[in-house]
């Protein structure tokens, strides 16, 4: 959090280490100097024409649309979702993004001190917000359990996991130590989608000891060829602090194909301890609380995220 918060005011202050000619897509890089300097003939030689690939020419409307996904990556990757901002609000980020652009900028008078109380307050900020949000959506999930309660197809084991067979499988069940093959499809409660194999055109393979512990509970509840949804509470998923694209506090339905299983890899037998994430989570929250009293930001840090970004696209 600290990091994506860092890489925000580096982005909104213009930083040139970010946005340099020579970070940019499509900029010219040393090789292709050196390919220029050596079409250049010496003397008594006769000049040929250095033959480059012509540059592909865009249309207004897919410059637009790139600009619009670039825009929104920023956005994900920074974690401007987890501050929860208002309509009001988030025109401010965009003030300061507009800002960058020119020499003249909110962060010309931003010193160590003033950068590290914004720091302080976005990290106030999105804790809050995040035990806000937590909150609400226990108190949904508690109604919709209830609903699924009422609901005899559907049961419920010791744990507190709901599921539903749709399709019996065969005698035979996976184990914590096998690797499964399936077809899913995850949601939120509400039913929107933030996860499916199907888009994949492939069933994913999952070590049944390392995803959450709802999820792994049920994959083993059914056999080989056969099919059930899970509902699972929060406590069984992501808890209070979720994860991008799923809120705090969430519950999740996954709708689970079982298609084969086999013995996982033994490298792949660690196993999935969510008390364990609880604690480093609880860790990296006091570590953040506790950056106040160190160094100033570093402004640098947004380098690493264009550099990791464009390195991922190539």
């Amino acid at each position: 959090m600290k990091k994506k918060l860092a890489i925000l005011v580096s982005l909104l202050c213009g930083s040139e280490a970010v946005f340099s000619a020579e970070t940019l897509p499509g900029a010219p890089t040393e090789k292709d100097h050196q390919k220029e300097v050596a079409s250049v003939a010496t003397p008594g030689q006769e000049v040929k024409e250095a033959t480059q690939p012509q540059p592909k020419v865009y249309t207004q409307e897919q410059i637009r649309k790139h600009l619009e996904l670039f825009g929104c990556l920023i956005g994900k990757q920074v974690g401007v979702g987890e501050l929860y901002l208002s309509a009001e609000e988030f025109e401010y980020v965009v003030k300061g993004f507009k800002q960058s652009q020119s020499e003249q900028n909110v962060c010309s008078s931003a010193g160590p001190d003033v950068v590290k109380e914004a720091m302080q307050c976005l990290q106030e900020r999105m804790e809050s917000q995040r035990q806000r949000v937590a909150k609400e959506n226990k108190e949904k999930e508690e109604a919709y359990f209830k609903g699924l309660d009422k609901d005899s197809s559907i049961k419920k084991t010791e744990s507190g996991l709901r599921y539903k067979i749709t399709k019996a499988g065969e005698s035979e069940h996976p184990t914590r130590e096998h690797e499964v093959t399936v077809h899913y499809v995850g949601k939120l409660s509400n039913g929107t989608e933030f996860d499916s194999s199907k888009k994949q055109n492939e069933p994913a393979k999952i070590p049944v000891a390392q995803v959450i512990p709802g999820f792994s509970e049920g994959v083993q509840l059914i056999g080989k060829g056969g099919s059930a949804t899970f509902y699972i509470p929060s406590n069984l998923a992501y808890g209070e602090q979720g994860v991008p694209g799923i809120p705090p506090g969430s519950s999740l339905i996954f709708e689970v194909e079982l298609i084969d299983f086999k013995e996982a890899p033994k490298e792949q037998m660690p196993q999935f301890d969510l008390e364990q994430l609880k604690t480093e989570l609880e860790k990296m929250k006091a570590e953040n609380i506790n950056a106040e009293q160190g160094d100033a930001v570093d402004m640098t840090q947004g380098e690493d995220f264009f550099e990791d970004t464009m390195g991922e696209e190539e």
